[in-house]
């Protein structure tokens, strides 16, 4: 064979040993060492090919029979997660939390398509991939209610070394990662604010009365500001201009002093819802709209002890027969 088959054969050679042809490869050694034989040529043609890329110097591996330390090509080392660690404080009750990402070497490659979330919690989802090298930051939404967060990595392998080495090695899976959970803990909605309503108007006088005044107690079940006579009204048979004339009180509790006017009948305490009576969220008596928290106490009877009837004038004594 001449000498312009010597760089087809070395081409040959290199290209096997790139593609991983190294069973070829090893049989072409010995026809390229039977062809050149041990000149210095052919030394100094396979340094240069080990010059041109780290692979093809396994060529000189090849061909050297000492298989020298230098020459040894080892395989590379395949990235790993080593921590996907929370970054901000938990338990939490934020919308969005941090996590971080290490990896074993530098990758590239990461984006939102290689994590997942294993929540409890309603709408959570992974918001945002930033970083590069070995450390990547992944925001997460926390989404509504309370339970545990956790981001999880799931290796496709589209994460890879700047040498093509996937995740985990080839084969998706292998390089799966979950991460420390994170614990939401929001506040607990509070309960729905009950109206305020009237729980009992009693009398606090003596029934039947021939008093000018009568007294009544209102009772709410919760305290309750805006409380005034305008929320009264008297409910009357028989007696003739009572009205209400004050009214005292905070709280849960009120009185209300009343007239009895004149006359005898009854008279009654109601009041009247007109929204003016509120809680101290502000939620109206009976809640929103005019009338749902009326209520009407008892009855006082009105009894008066009639006048007494004048004394007739006495009449003249007769006249004593011969006094005059």
């Amino acid at each position: 064979m001449g000498t312009p088959a010597i760089p087809l054969i070395i081409s040959l050679i290199a290209a096997l040993i790139v593609t991983g042809g190294w069973r070829w490869g090893g049989m072409l050694r010995w026809l390229l060492m039977a062809v050149l034989g041990p000149g210095a040529f052919a030394g100094s043609l396979l340094w240069w090919l080990c010059s041109q890329s780290p692979r093809a110097c396994s060529i000189r591996c090849l061909l050297n029979a000492s298989q020298d330390e230098a020459c040894l090509v080892s395989a590379p080392a395949v990235p790993t997660v080593t921590a996907i660690n929370p970054l901000d404080a938990t338990p939490t009750n934020q919308d969005t939390v941090r996590y971080e990402v290490q990896f074993s070497q530098d990758v590239t490659g990461v984006d939102l398509a290689d994590f997942n979330l294993d929540p409890t919690l309603t709408n959570a989802g992974v918001a945002q991939v930033q970083g590069s090298g070995r450390t990547y930051t992944v925001s997460v939404n926390t989404g509504t209610g309370n339970g545990l967060l956790q981001l999880n990595l799931v290796d496709d392998d589209s994460i890879r070394t700047s040498d093509g080495t996937p995740l985990g090695g080839e084969g998706a899976g292998n390089g799966n990662f979950s991460g420390v959970p994170y614990t939401v803990e929001r506040s607990v909605d509070p309960a729905p604010v009950q109206p305020p309503l009237v729980t009992a108007i009693s009398r606090l006088d003596a029934n039947p009365t021939d008093q000018p005044r009568v007294r009544y107690e209102v009772q709410f079940d919760q305290a309750v500001t805006g409380v005034d006579s305008a929320d009264f009204q008297l409910n009357t048979t028989g007696v003739i201009g009572a009205r209400v004339i004050e009214t005292q009180g905070s709280g849960t509790t009120y009185r209300v002093l009343v007239t009895t006017g004149t006359g005898d009948g009854t008279l009654q305490l109601d009041l009247i819802d007109d929204d003016s009576i509120v809680n101290r969220d502000g939620t109206p008596l009976g809640g929103q709209g005019a009338g749902n928290g009326n209520f009407s106490g008892p009855r006082y009877q009105v009894v008066r002890e009639p006048e007494p009837e004048p004394e007739p004038e006495p009449e003249p004594e007769p006249p004593i027969p011969g006094l005059w």
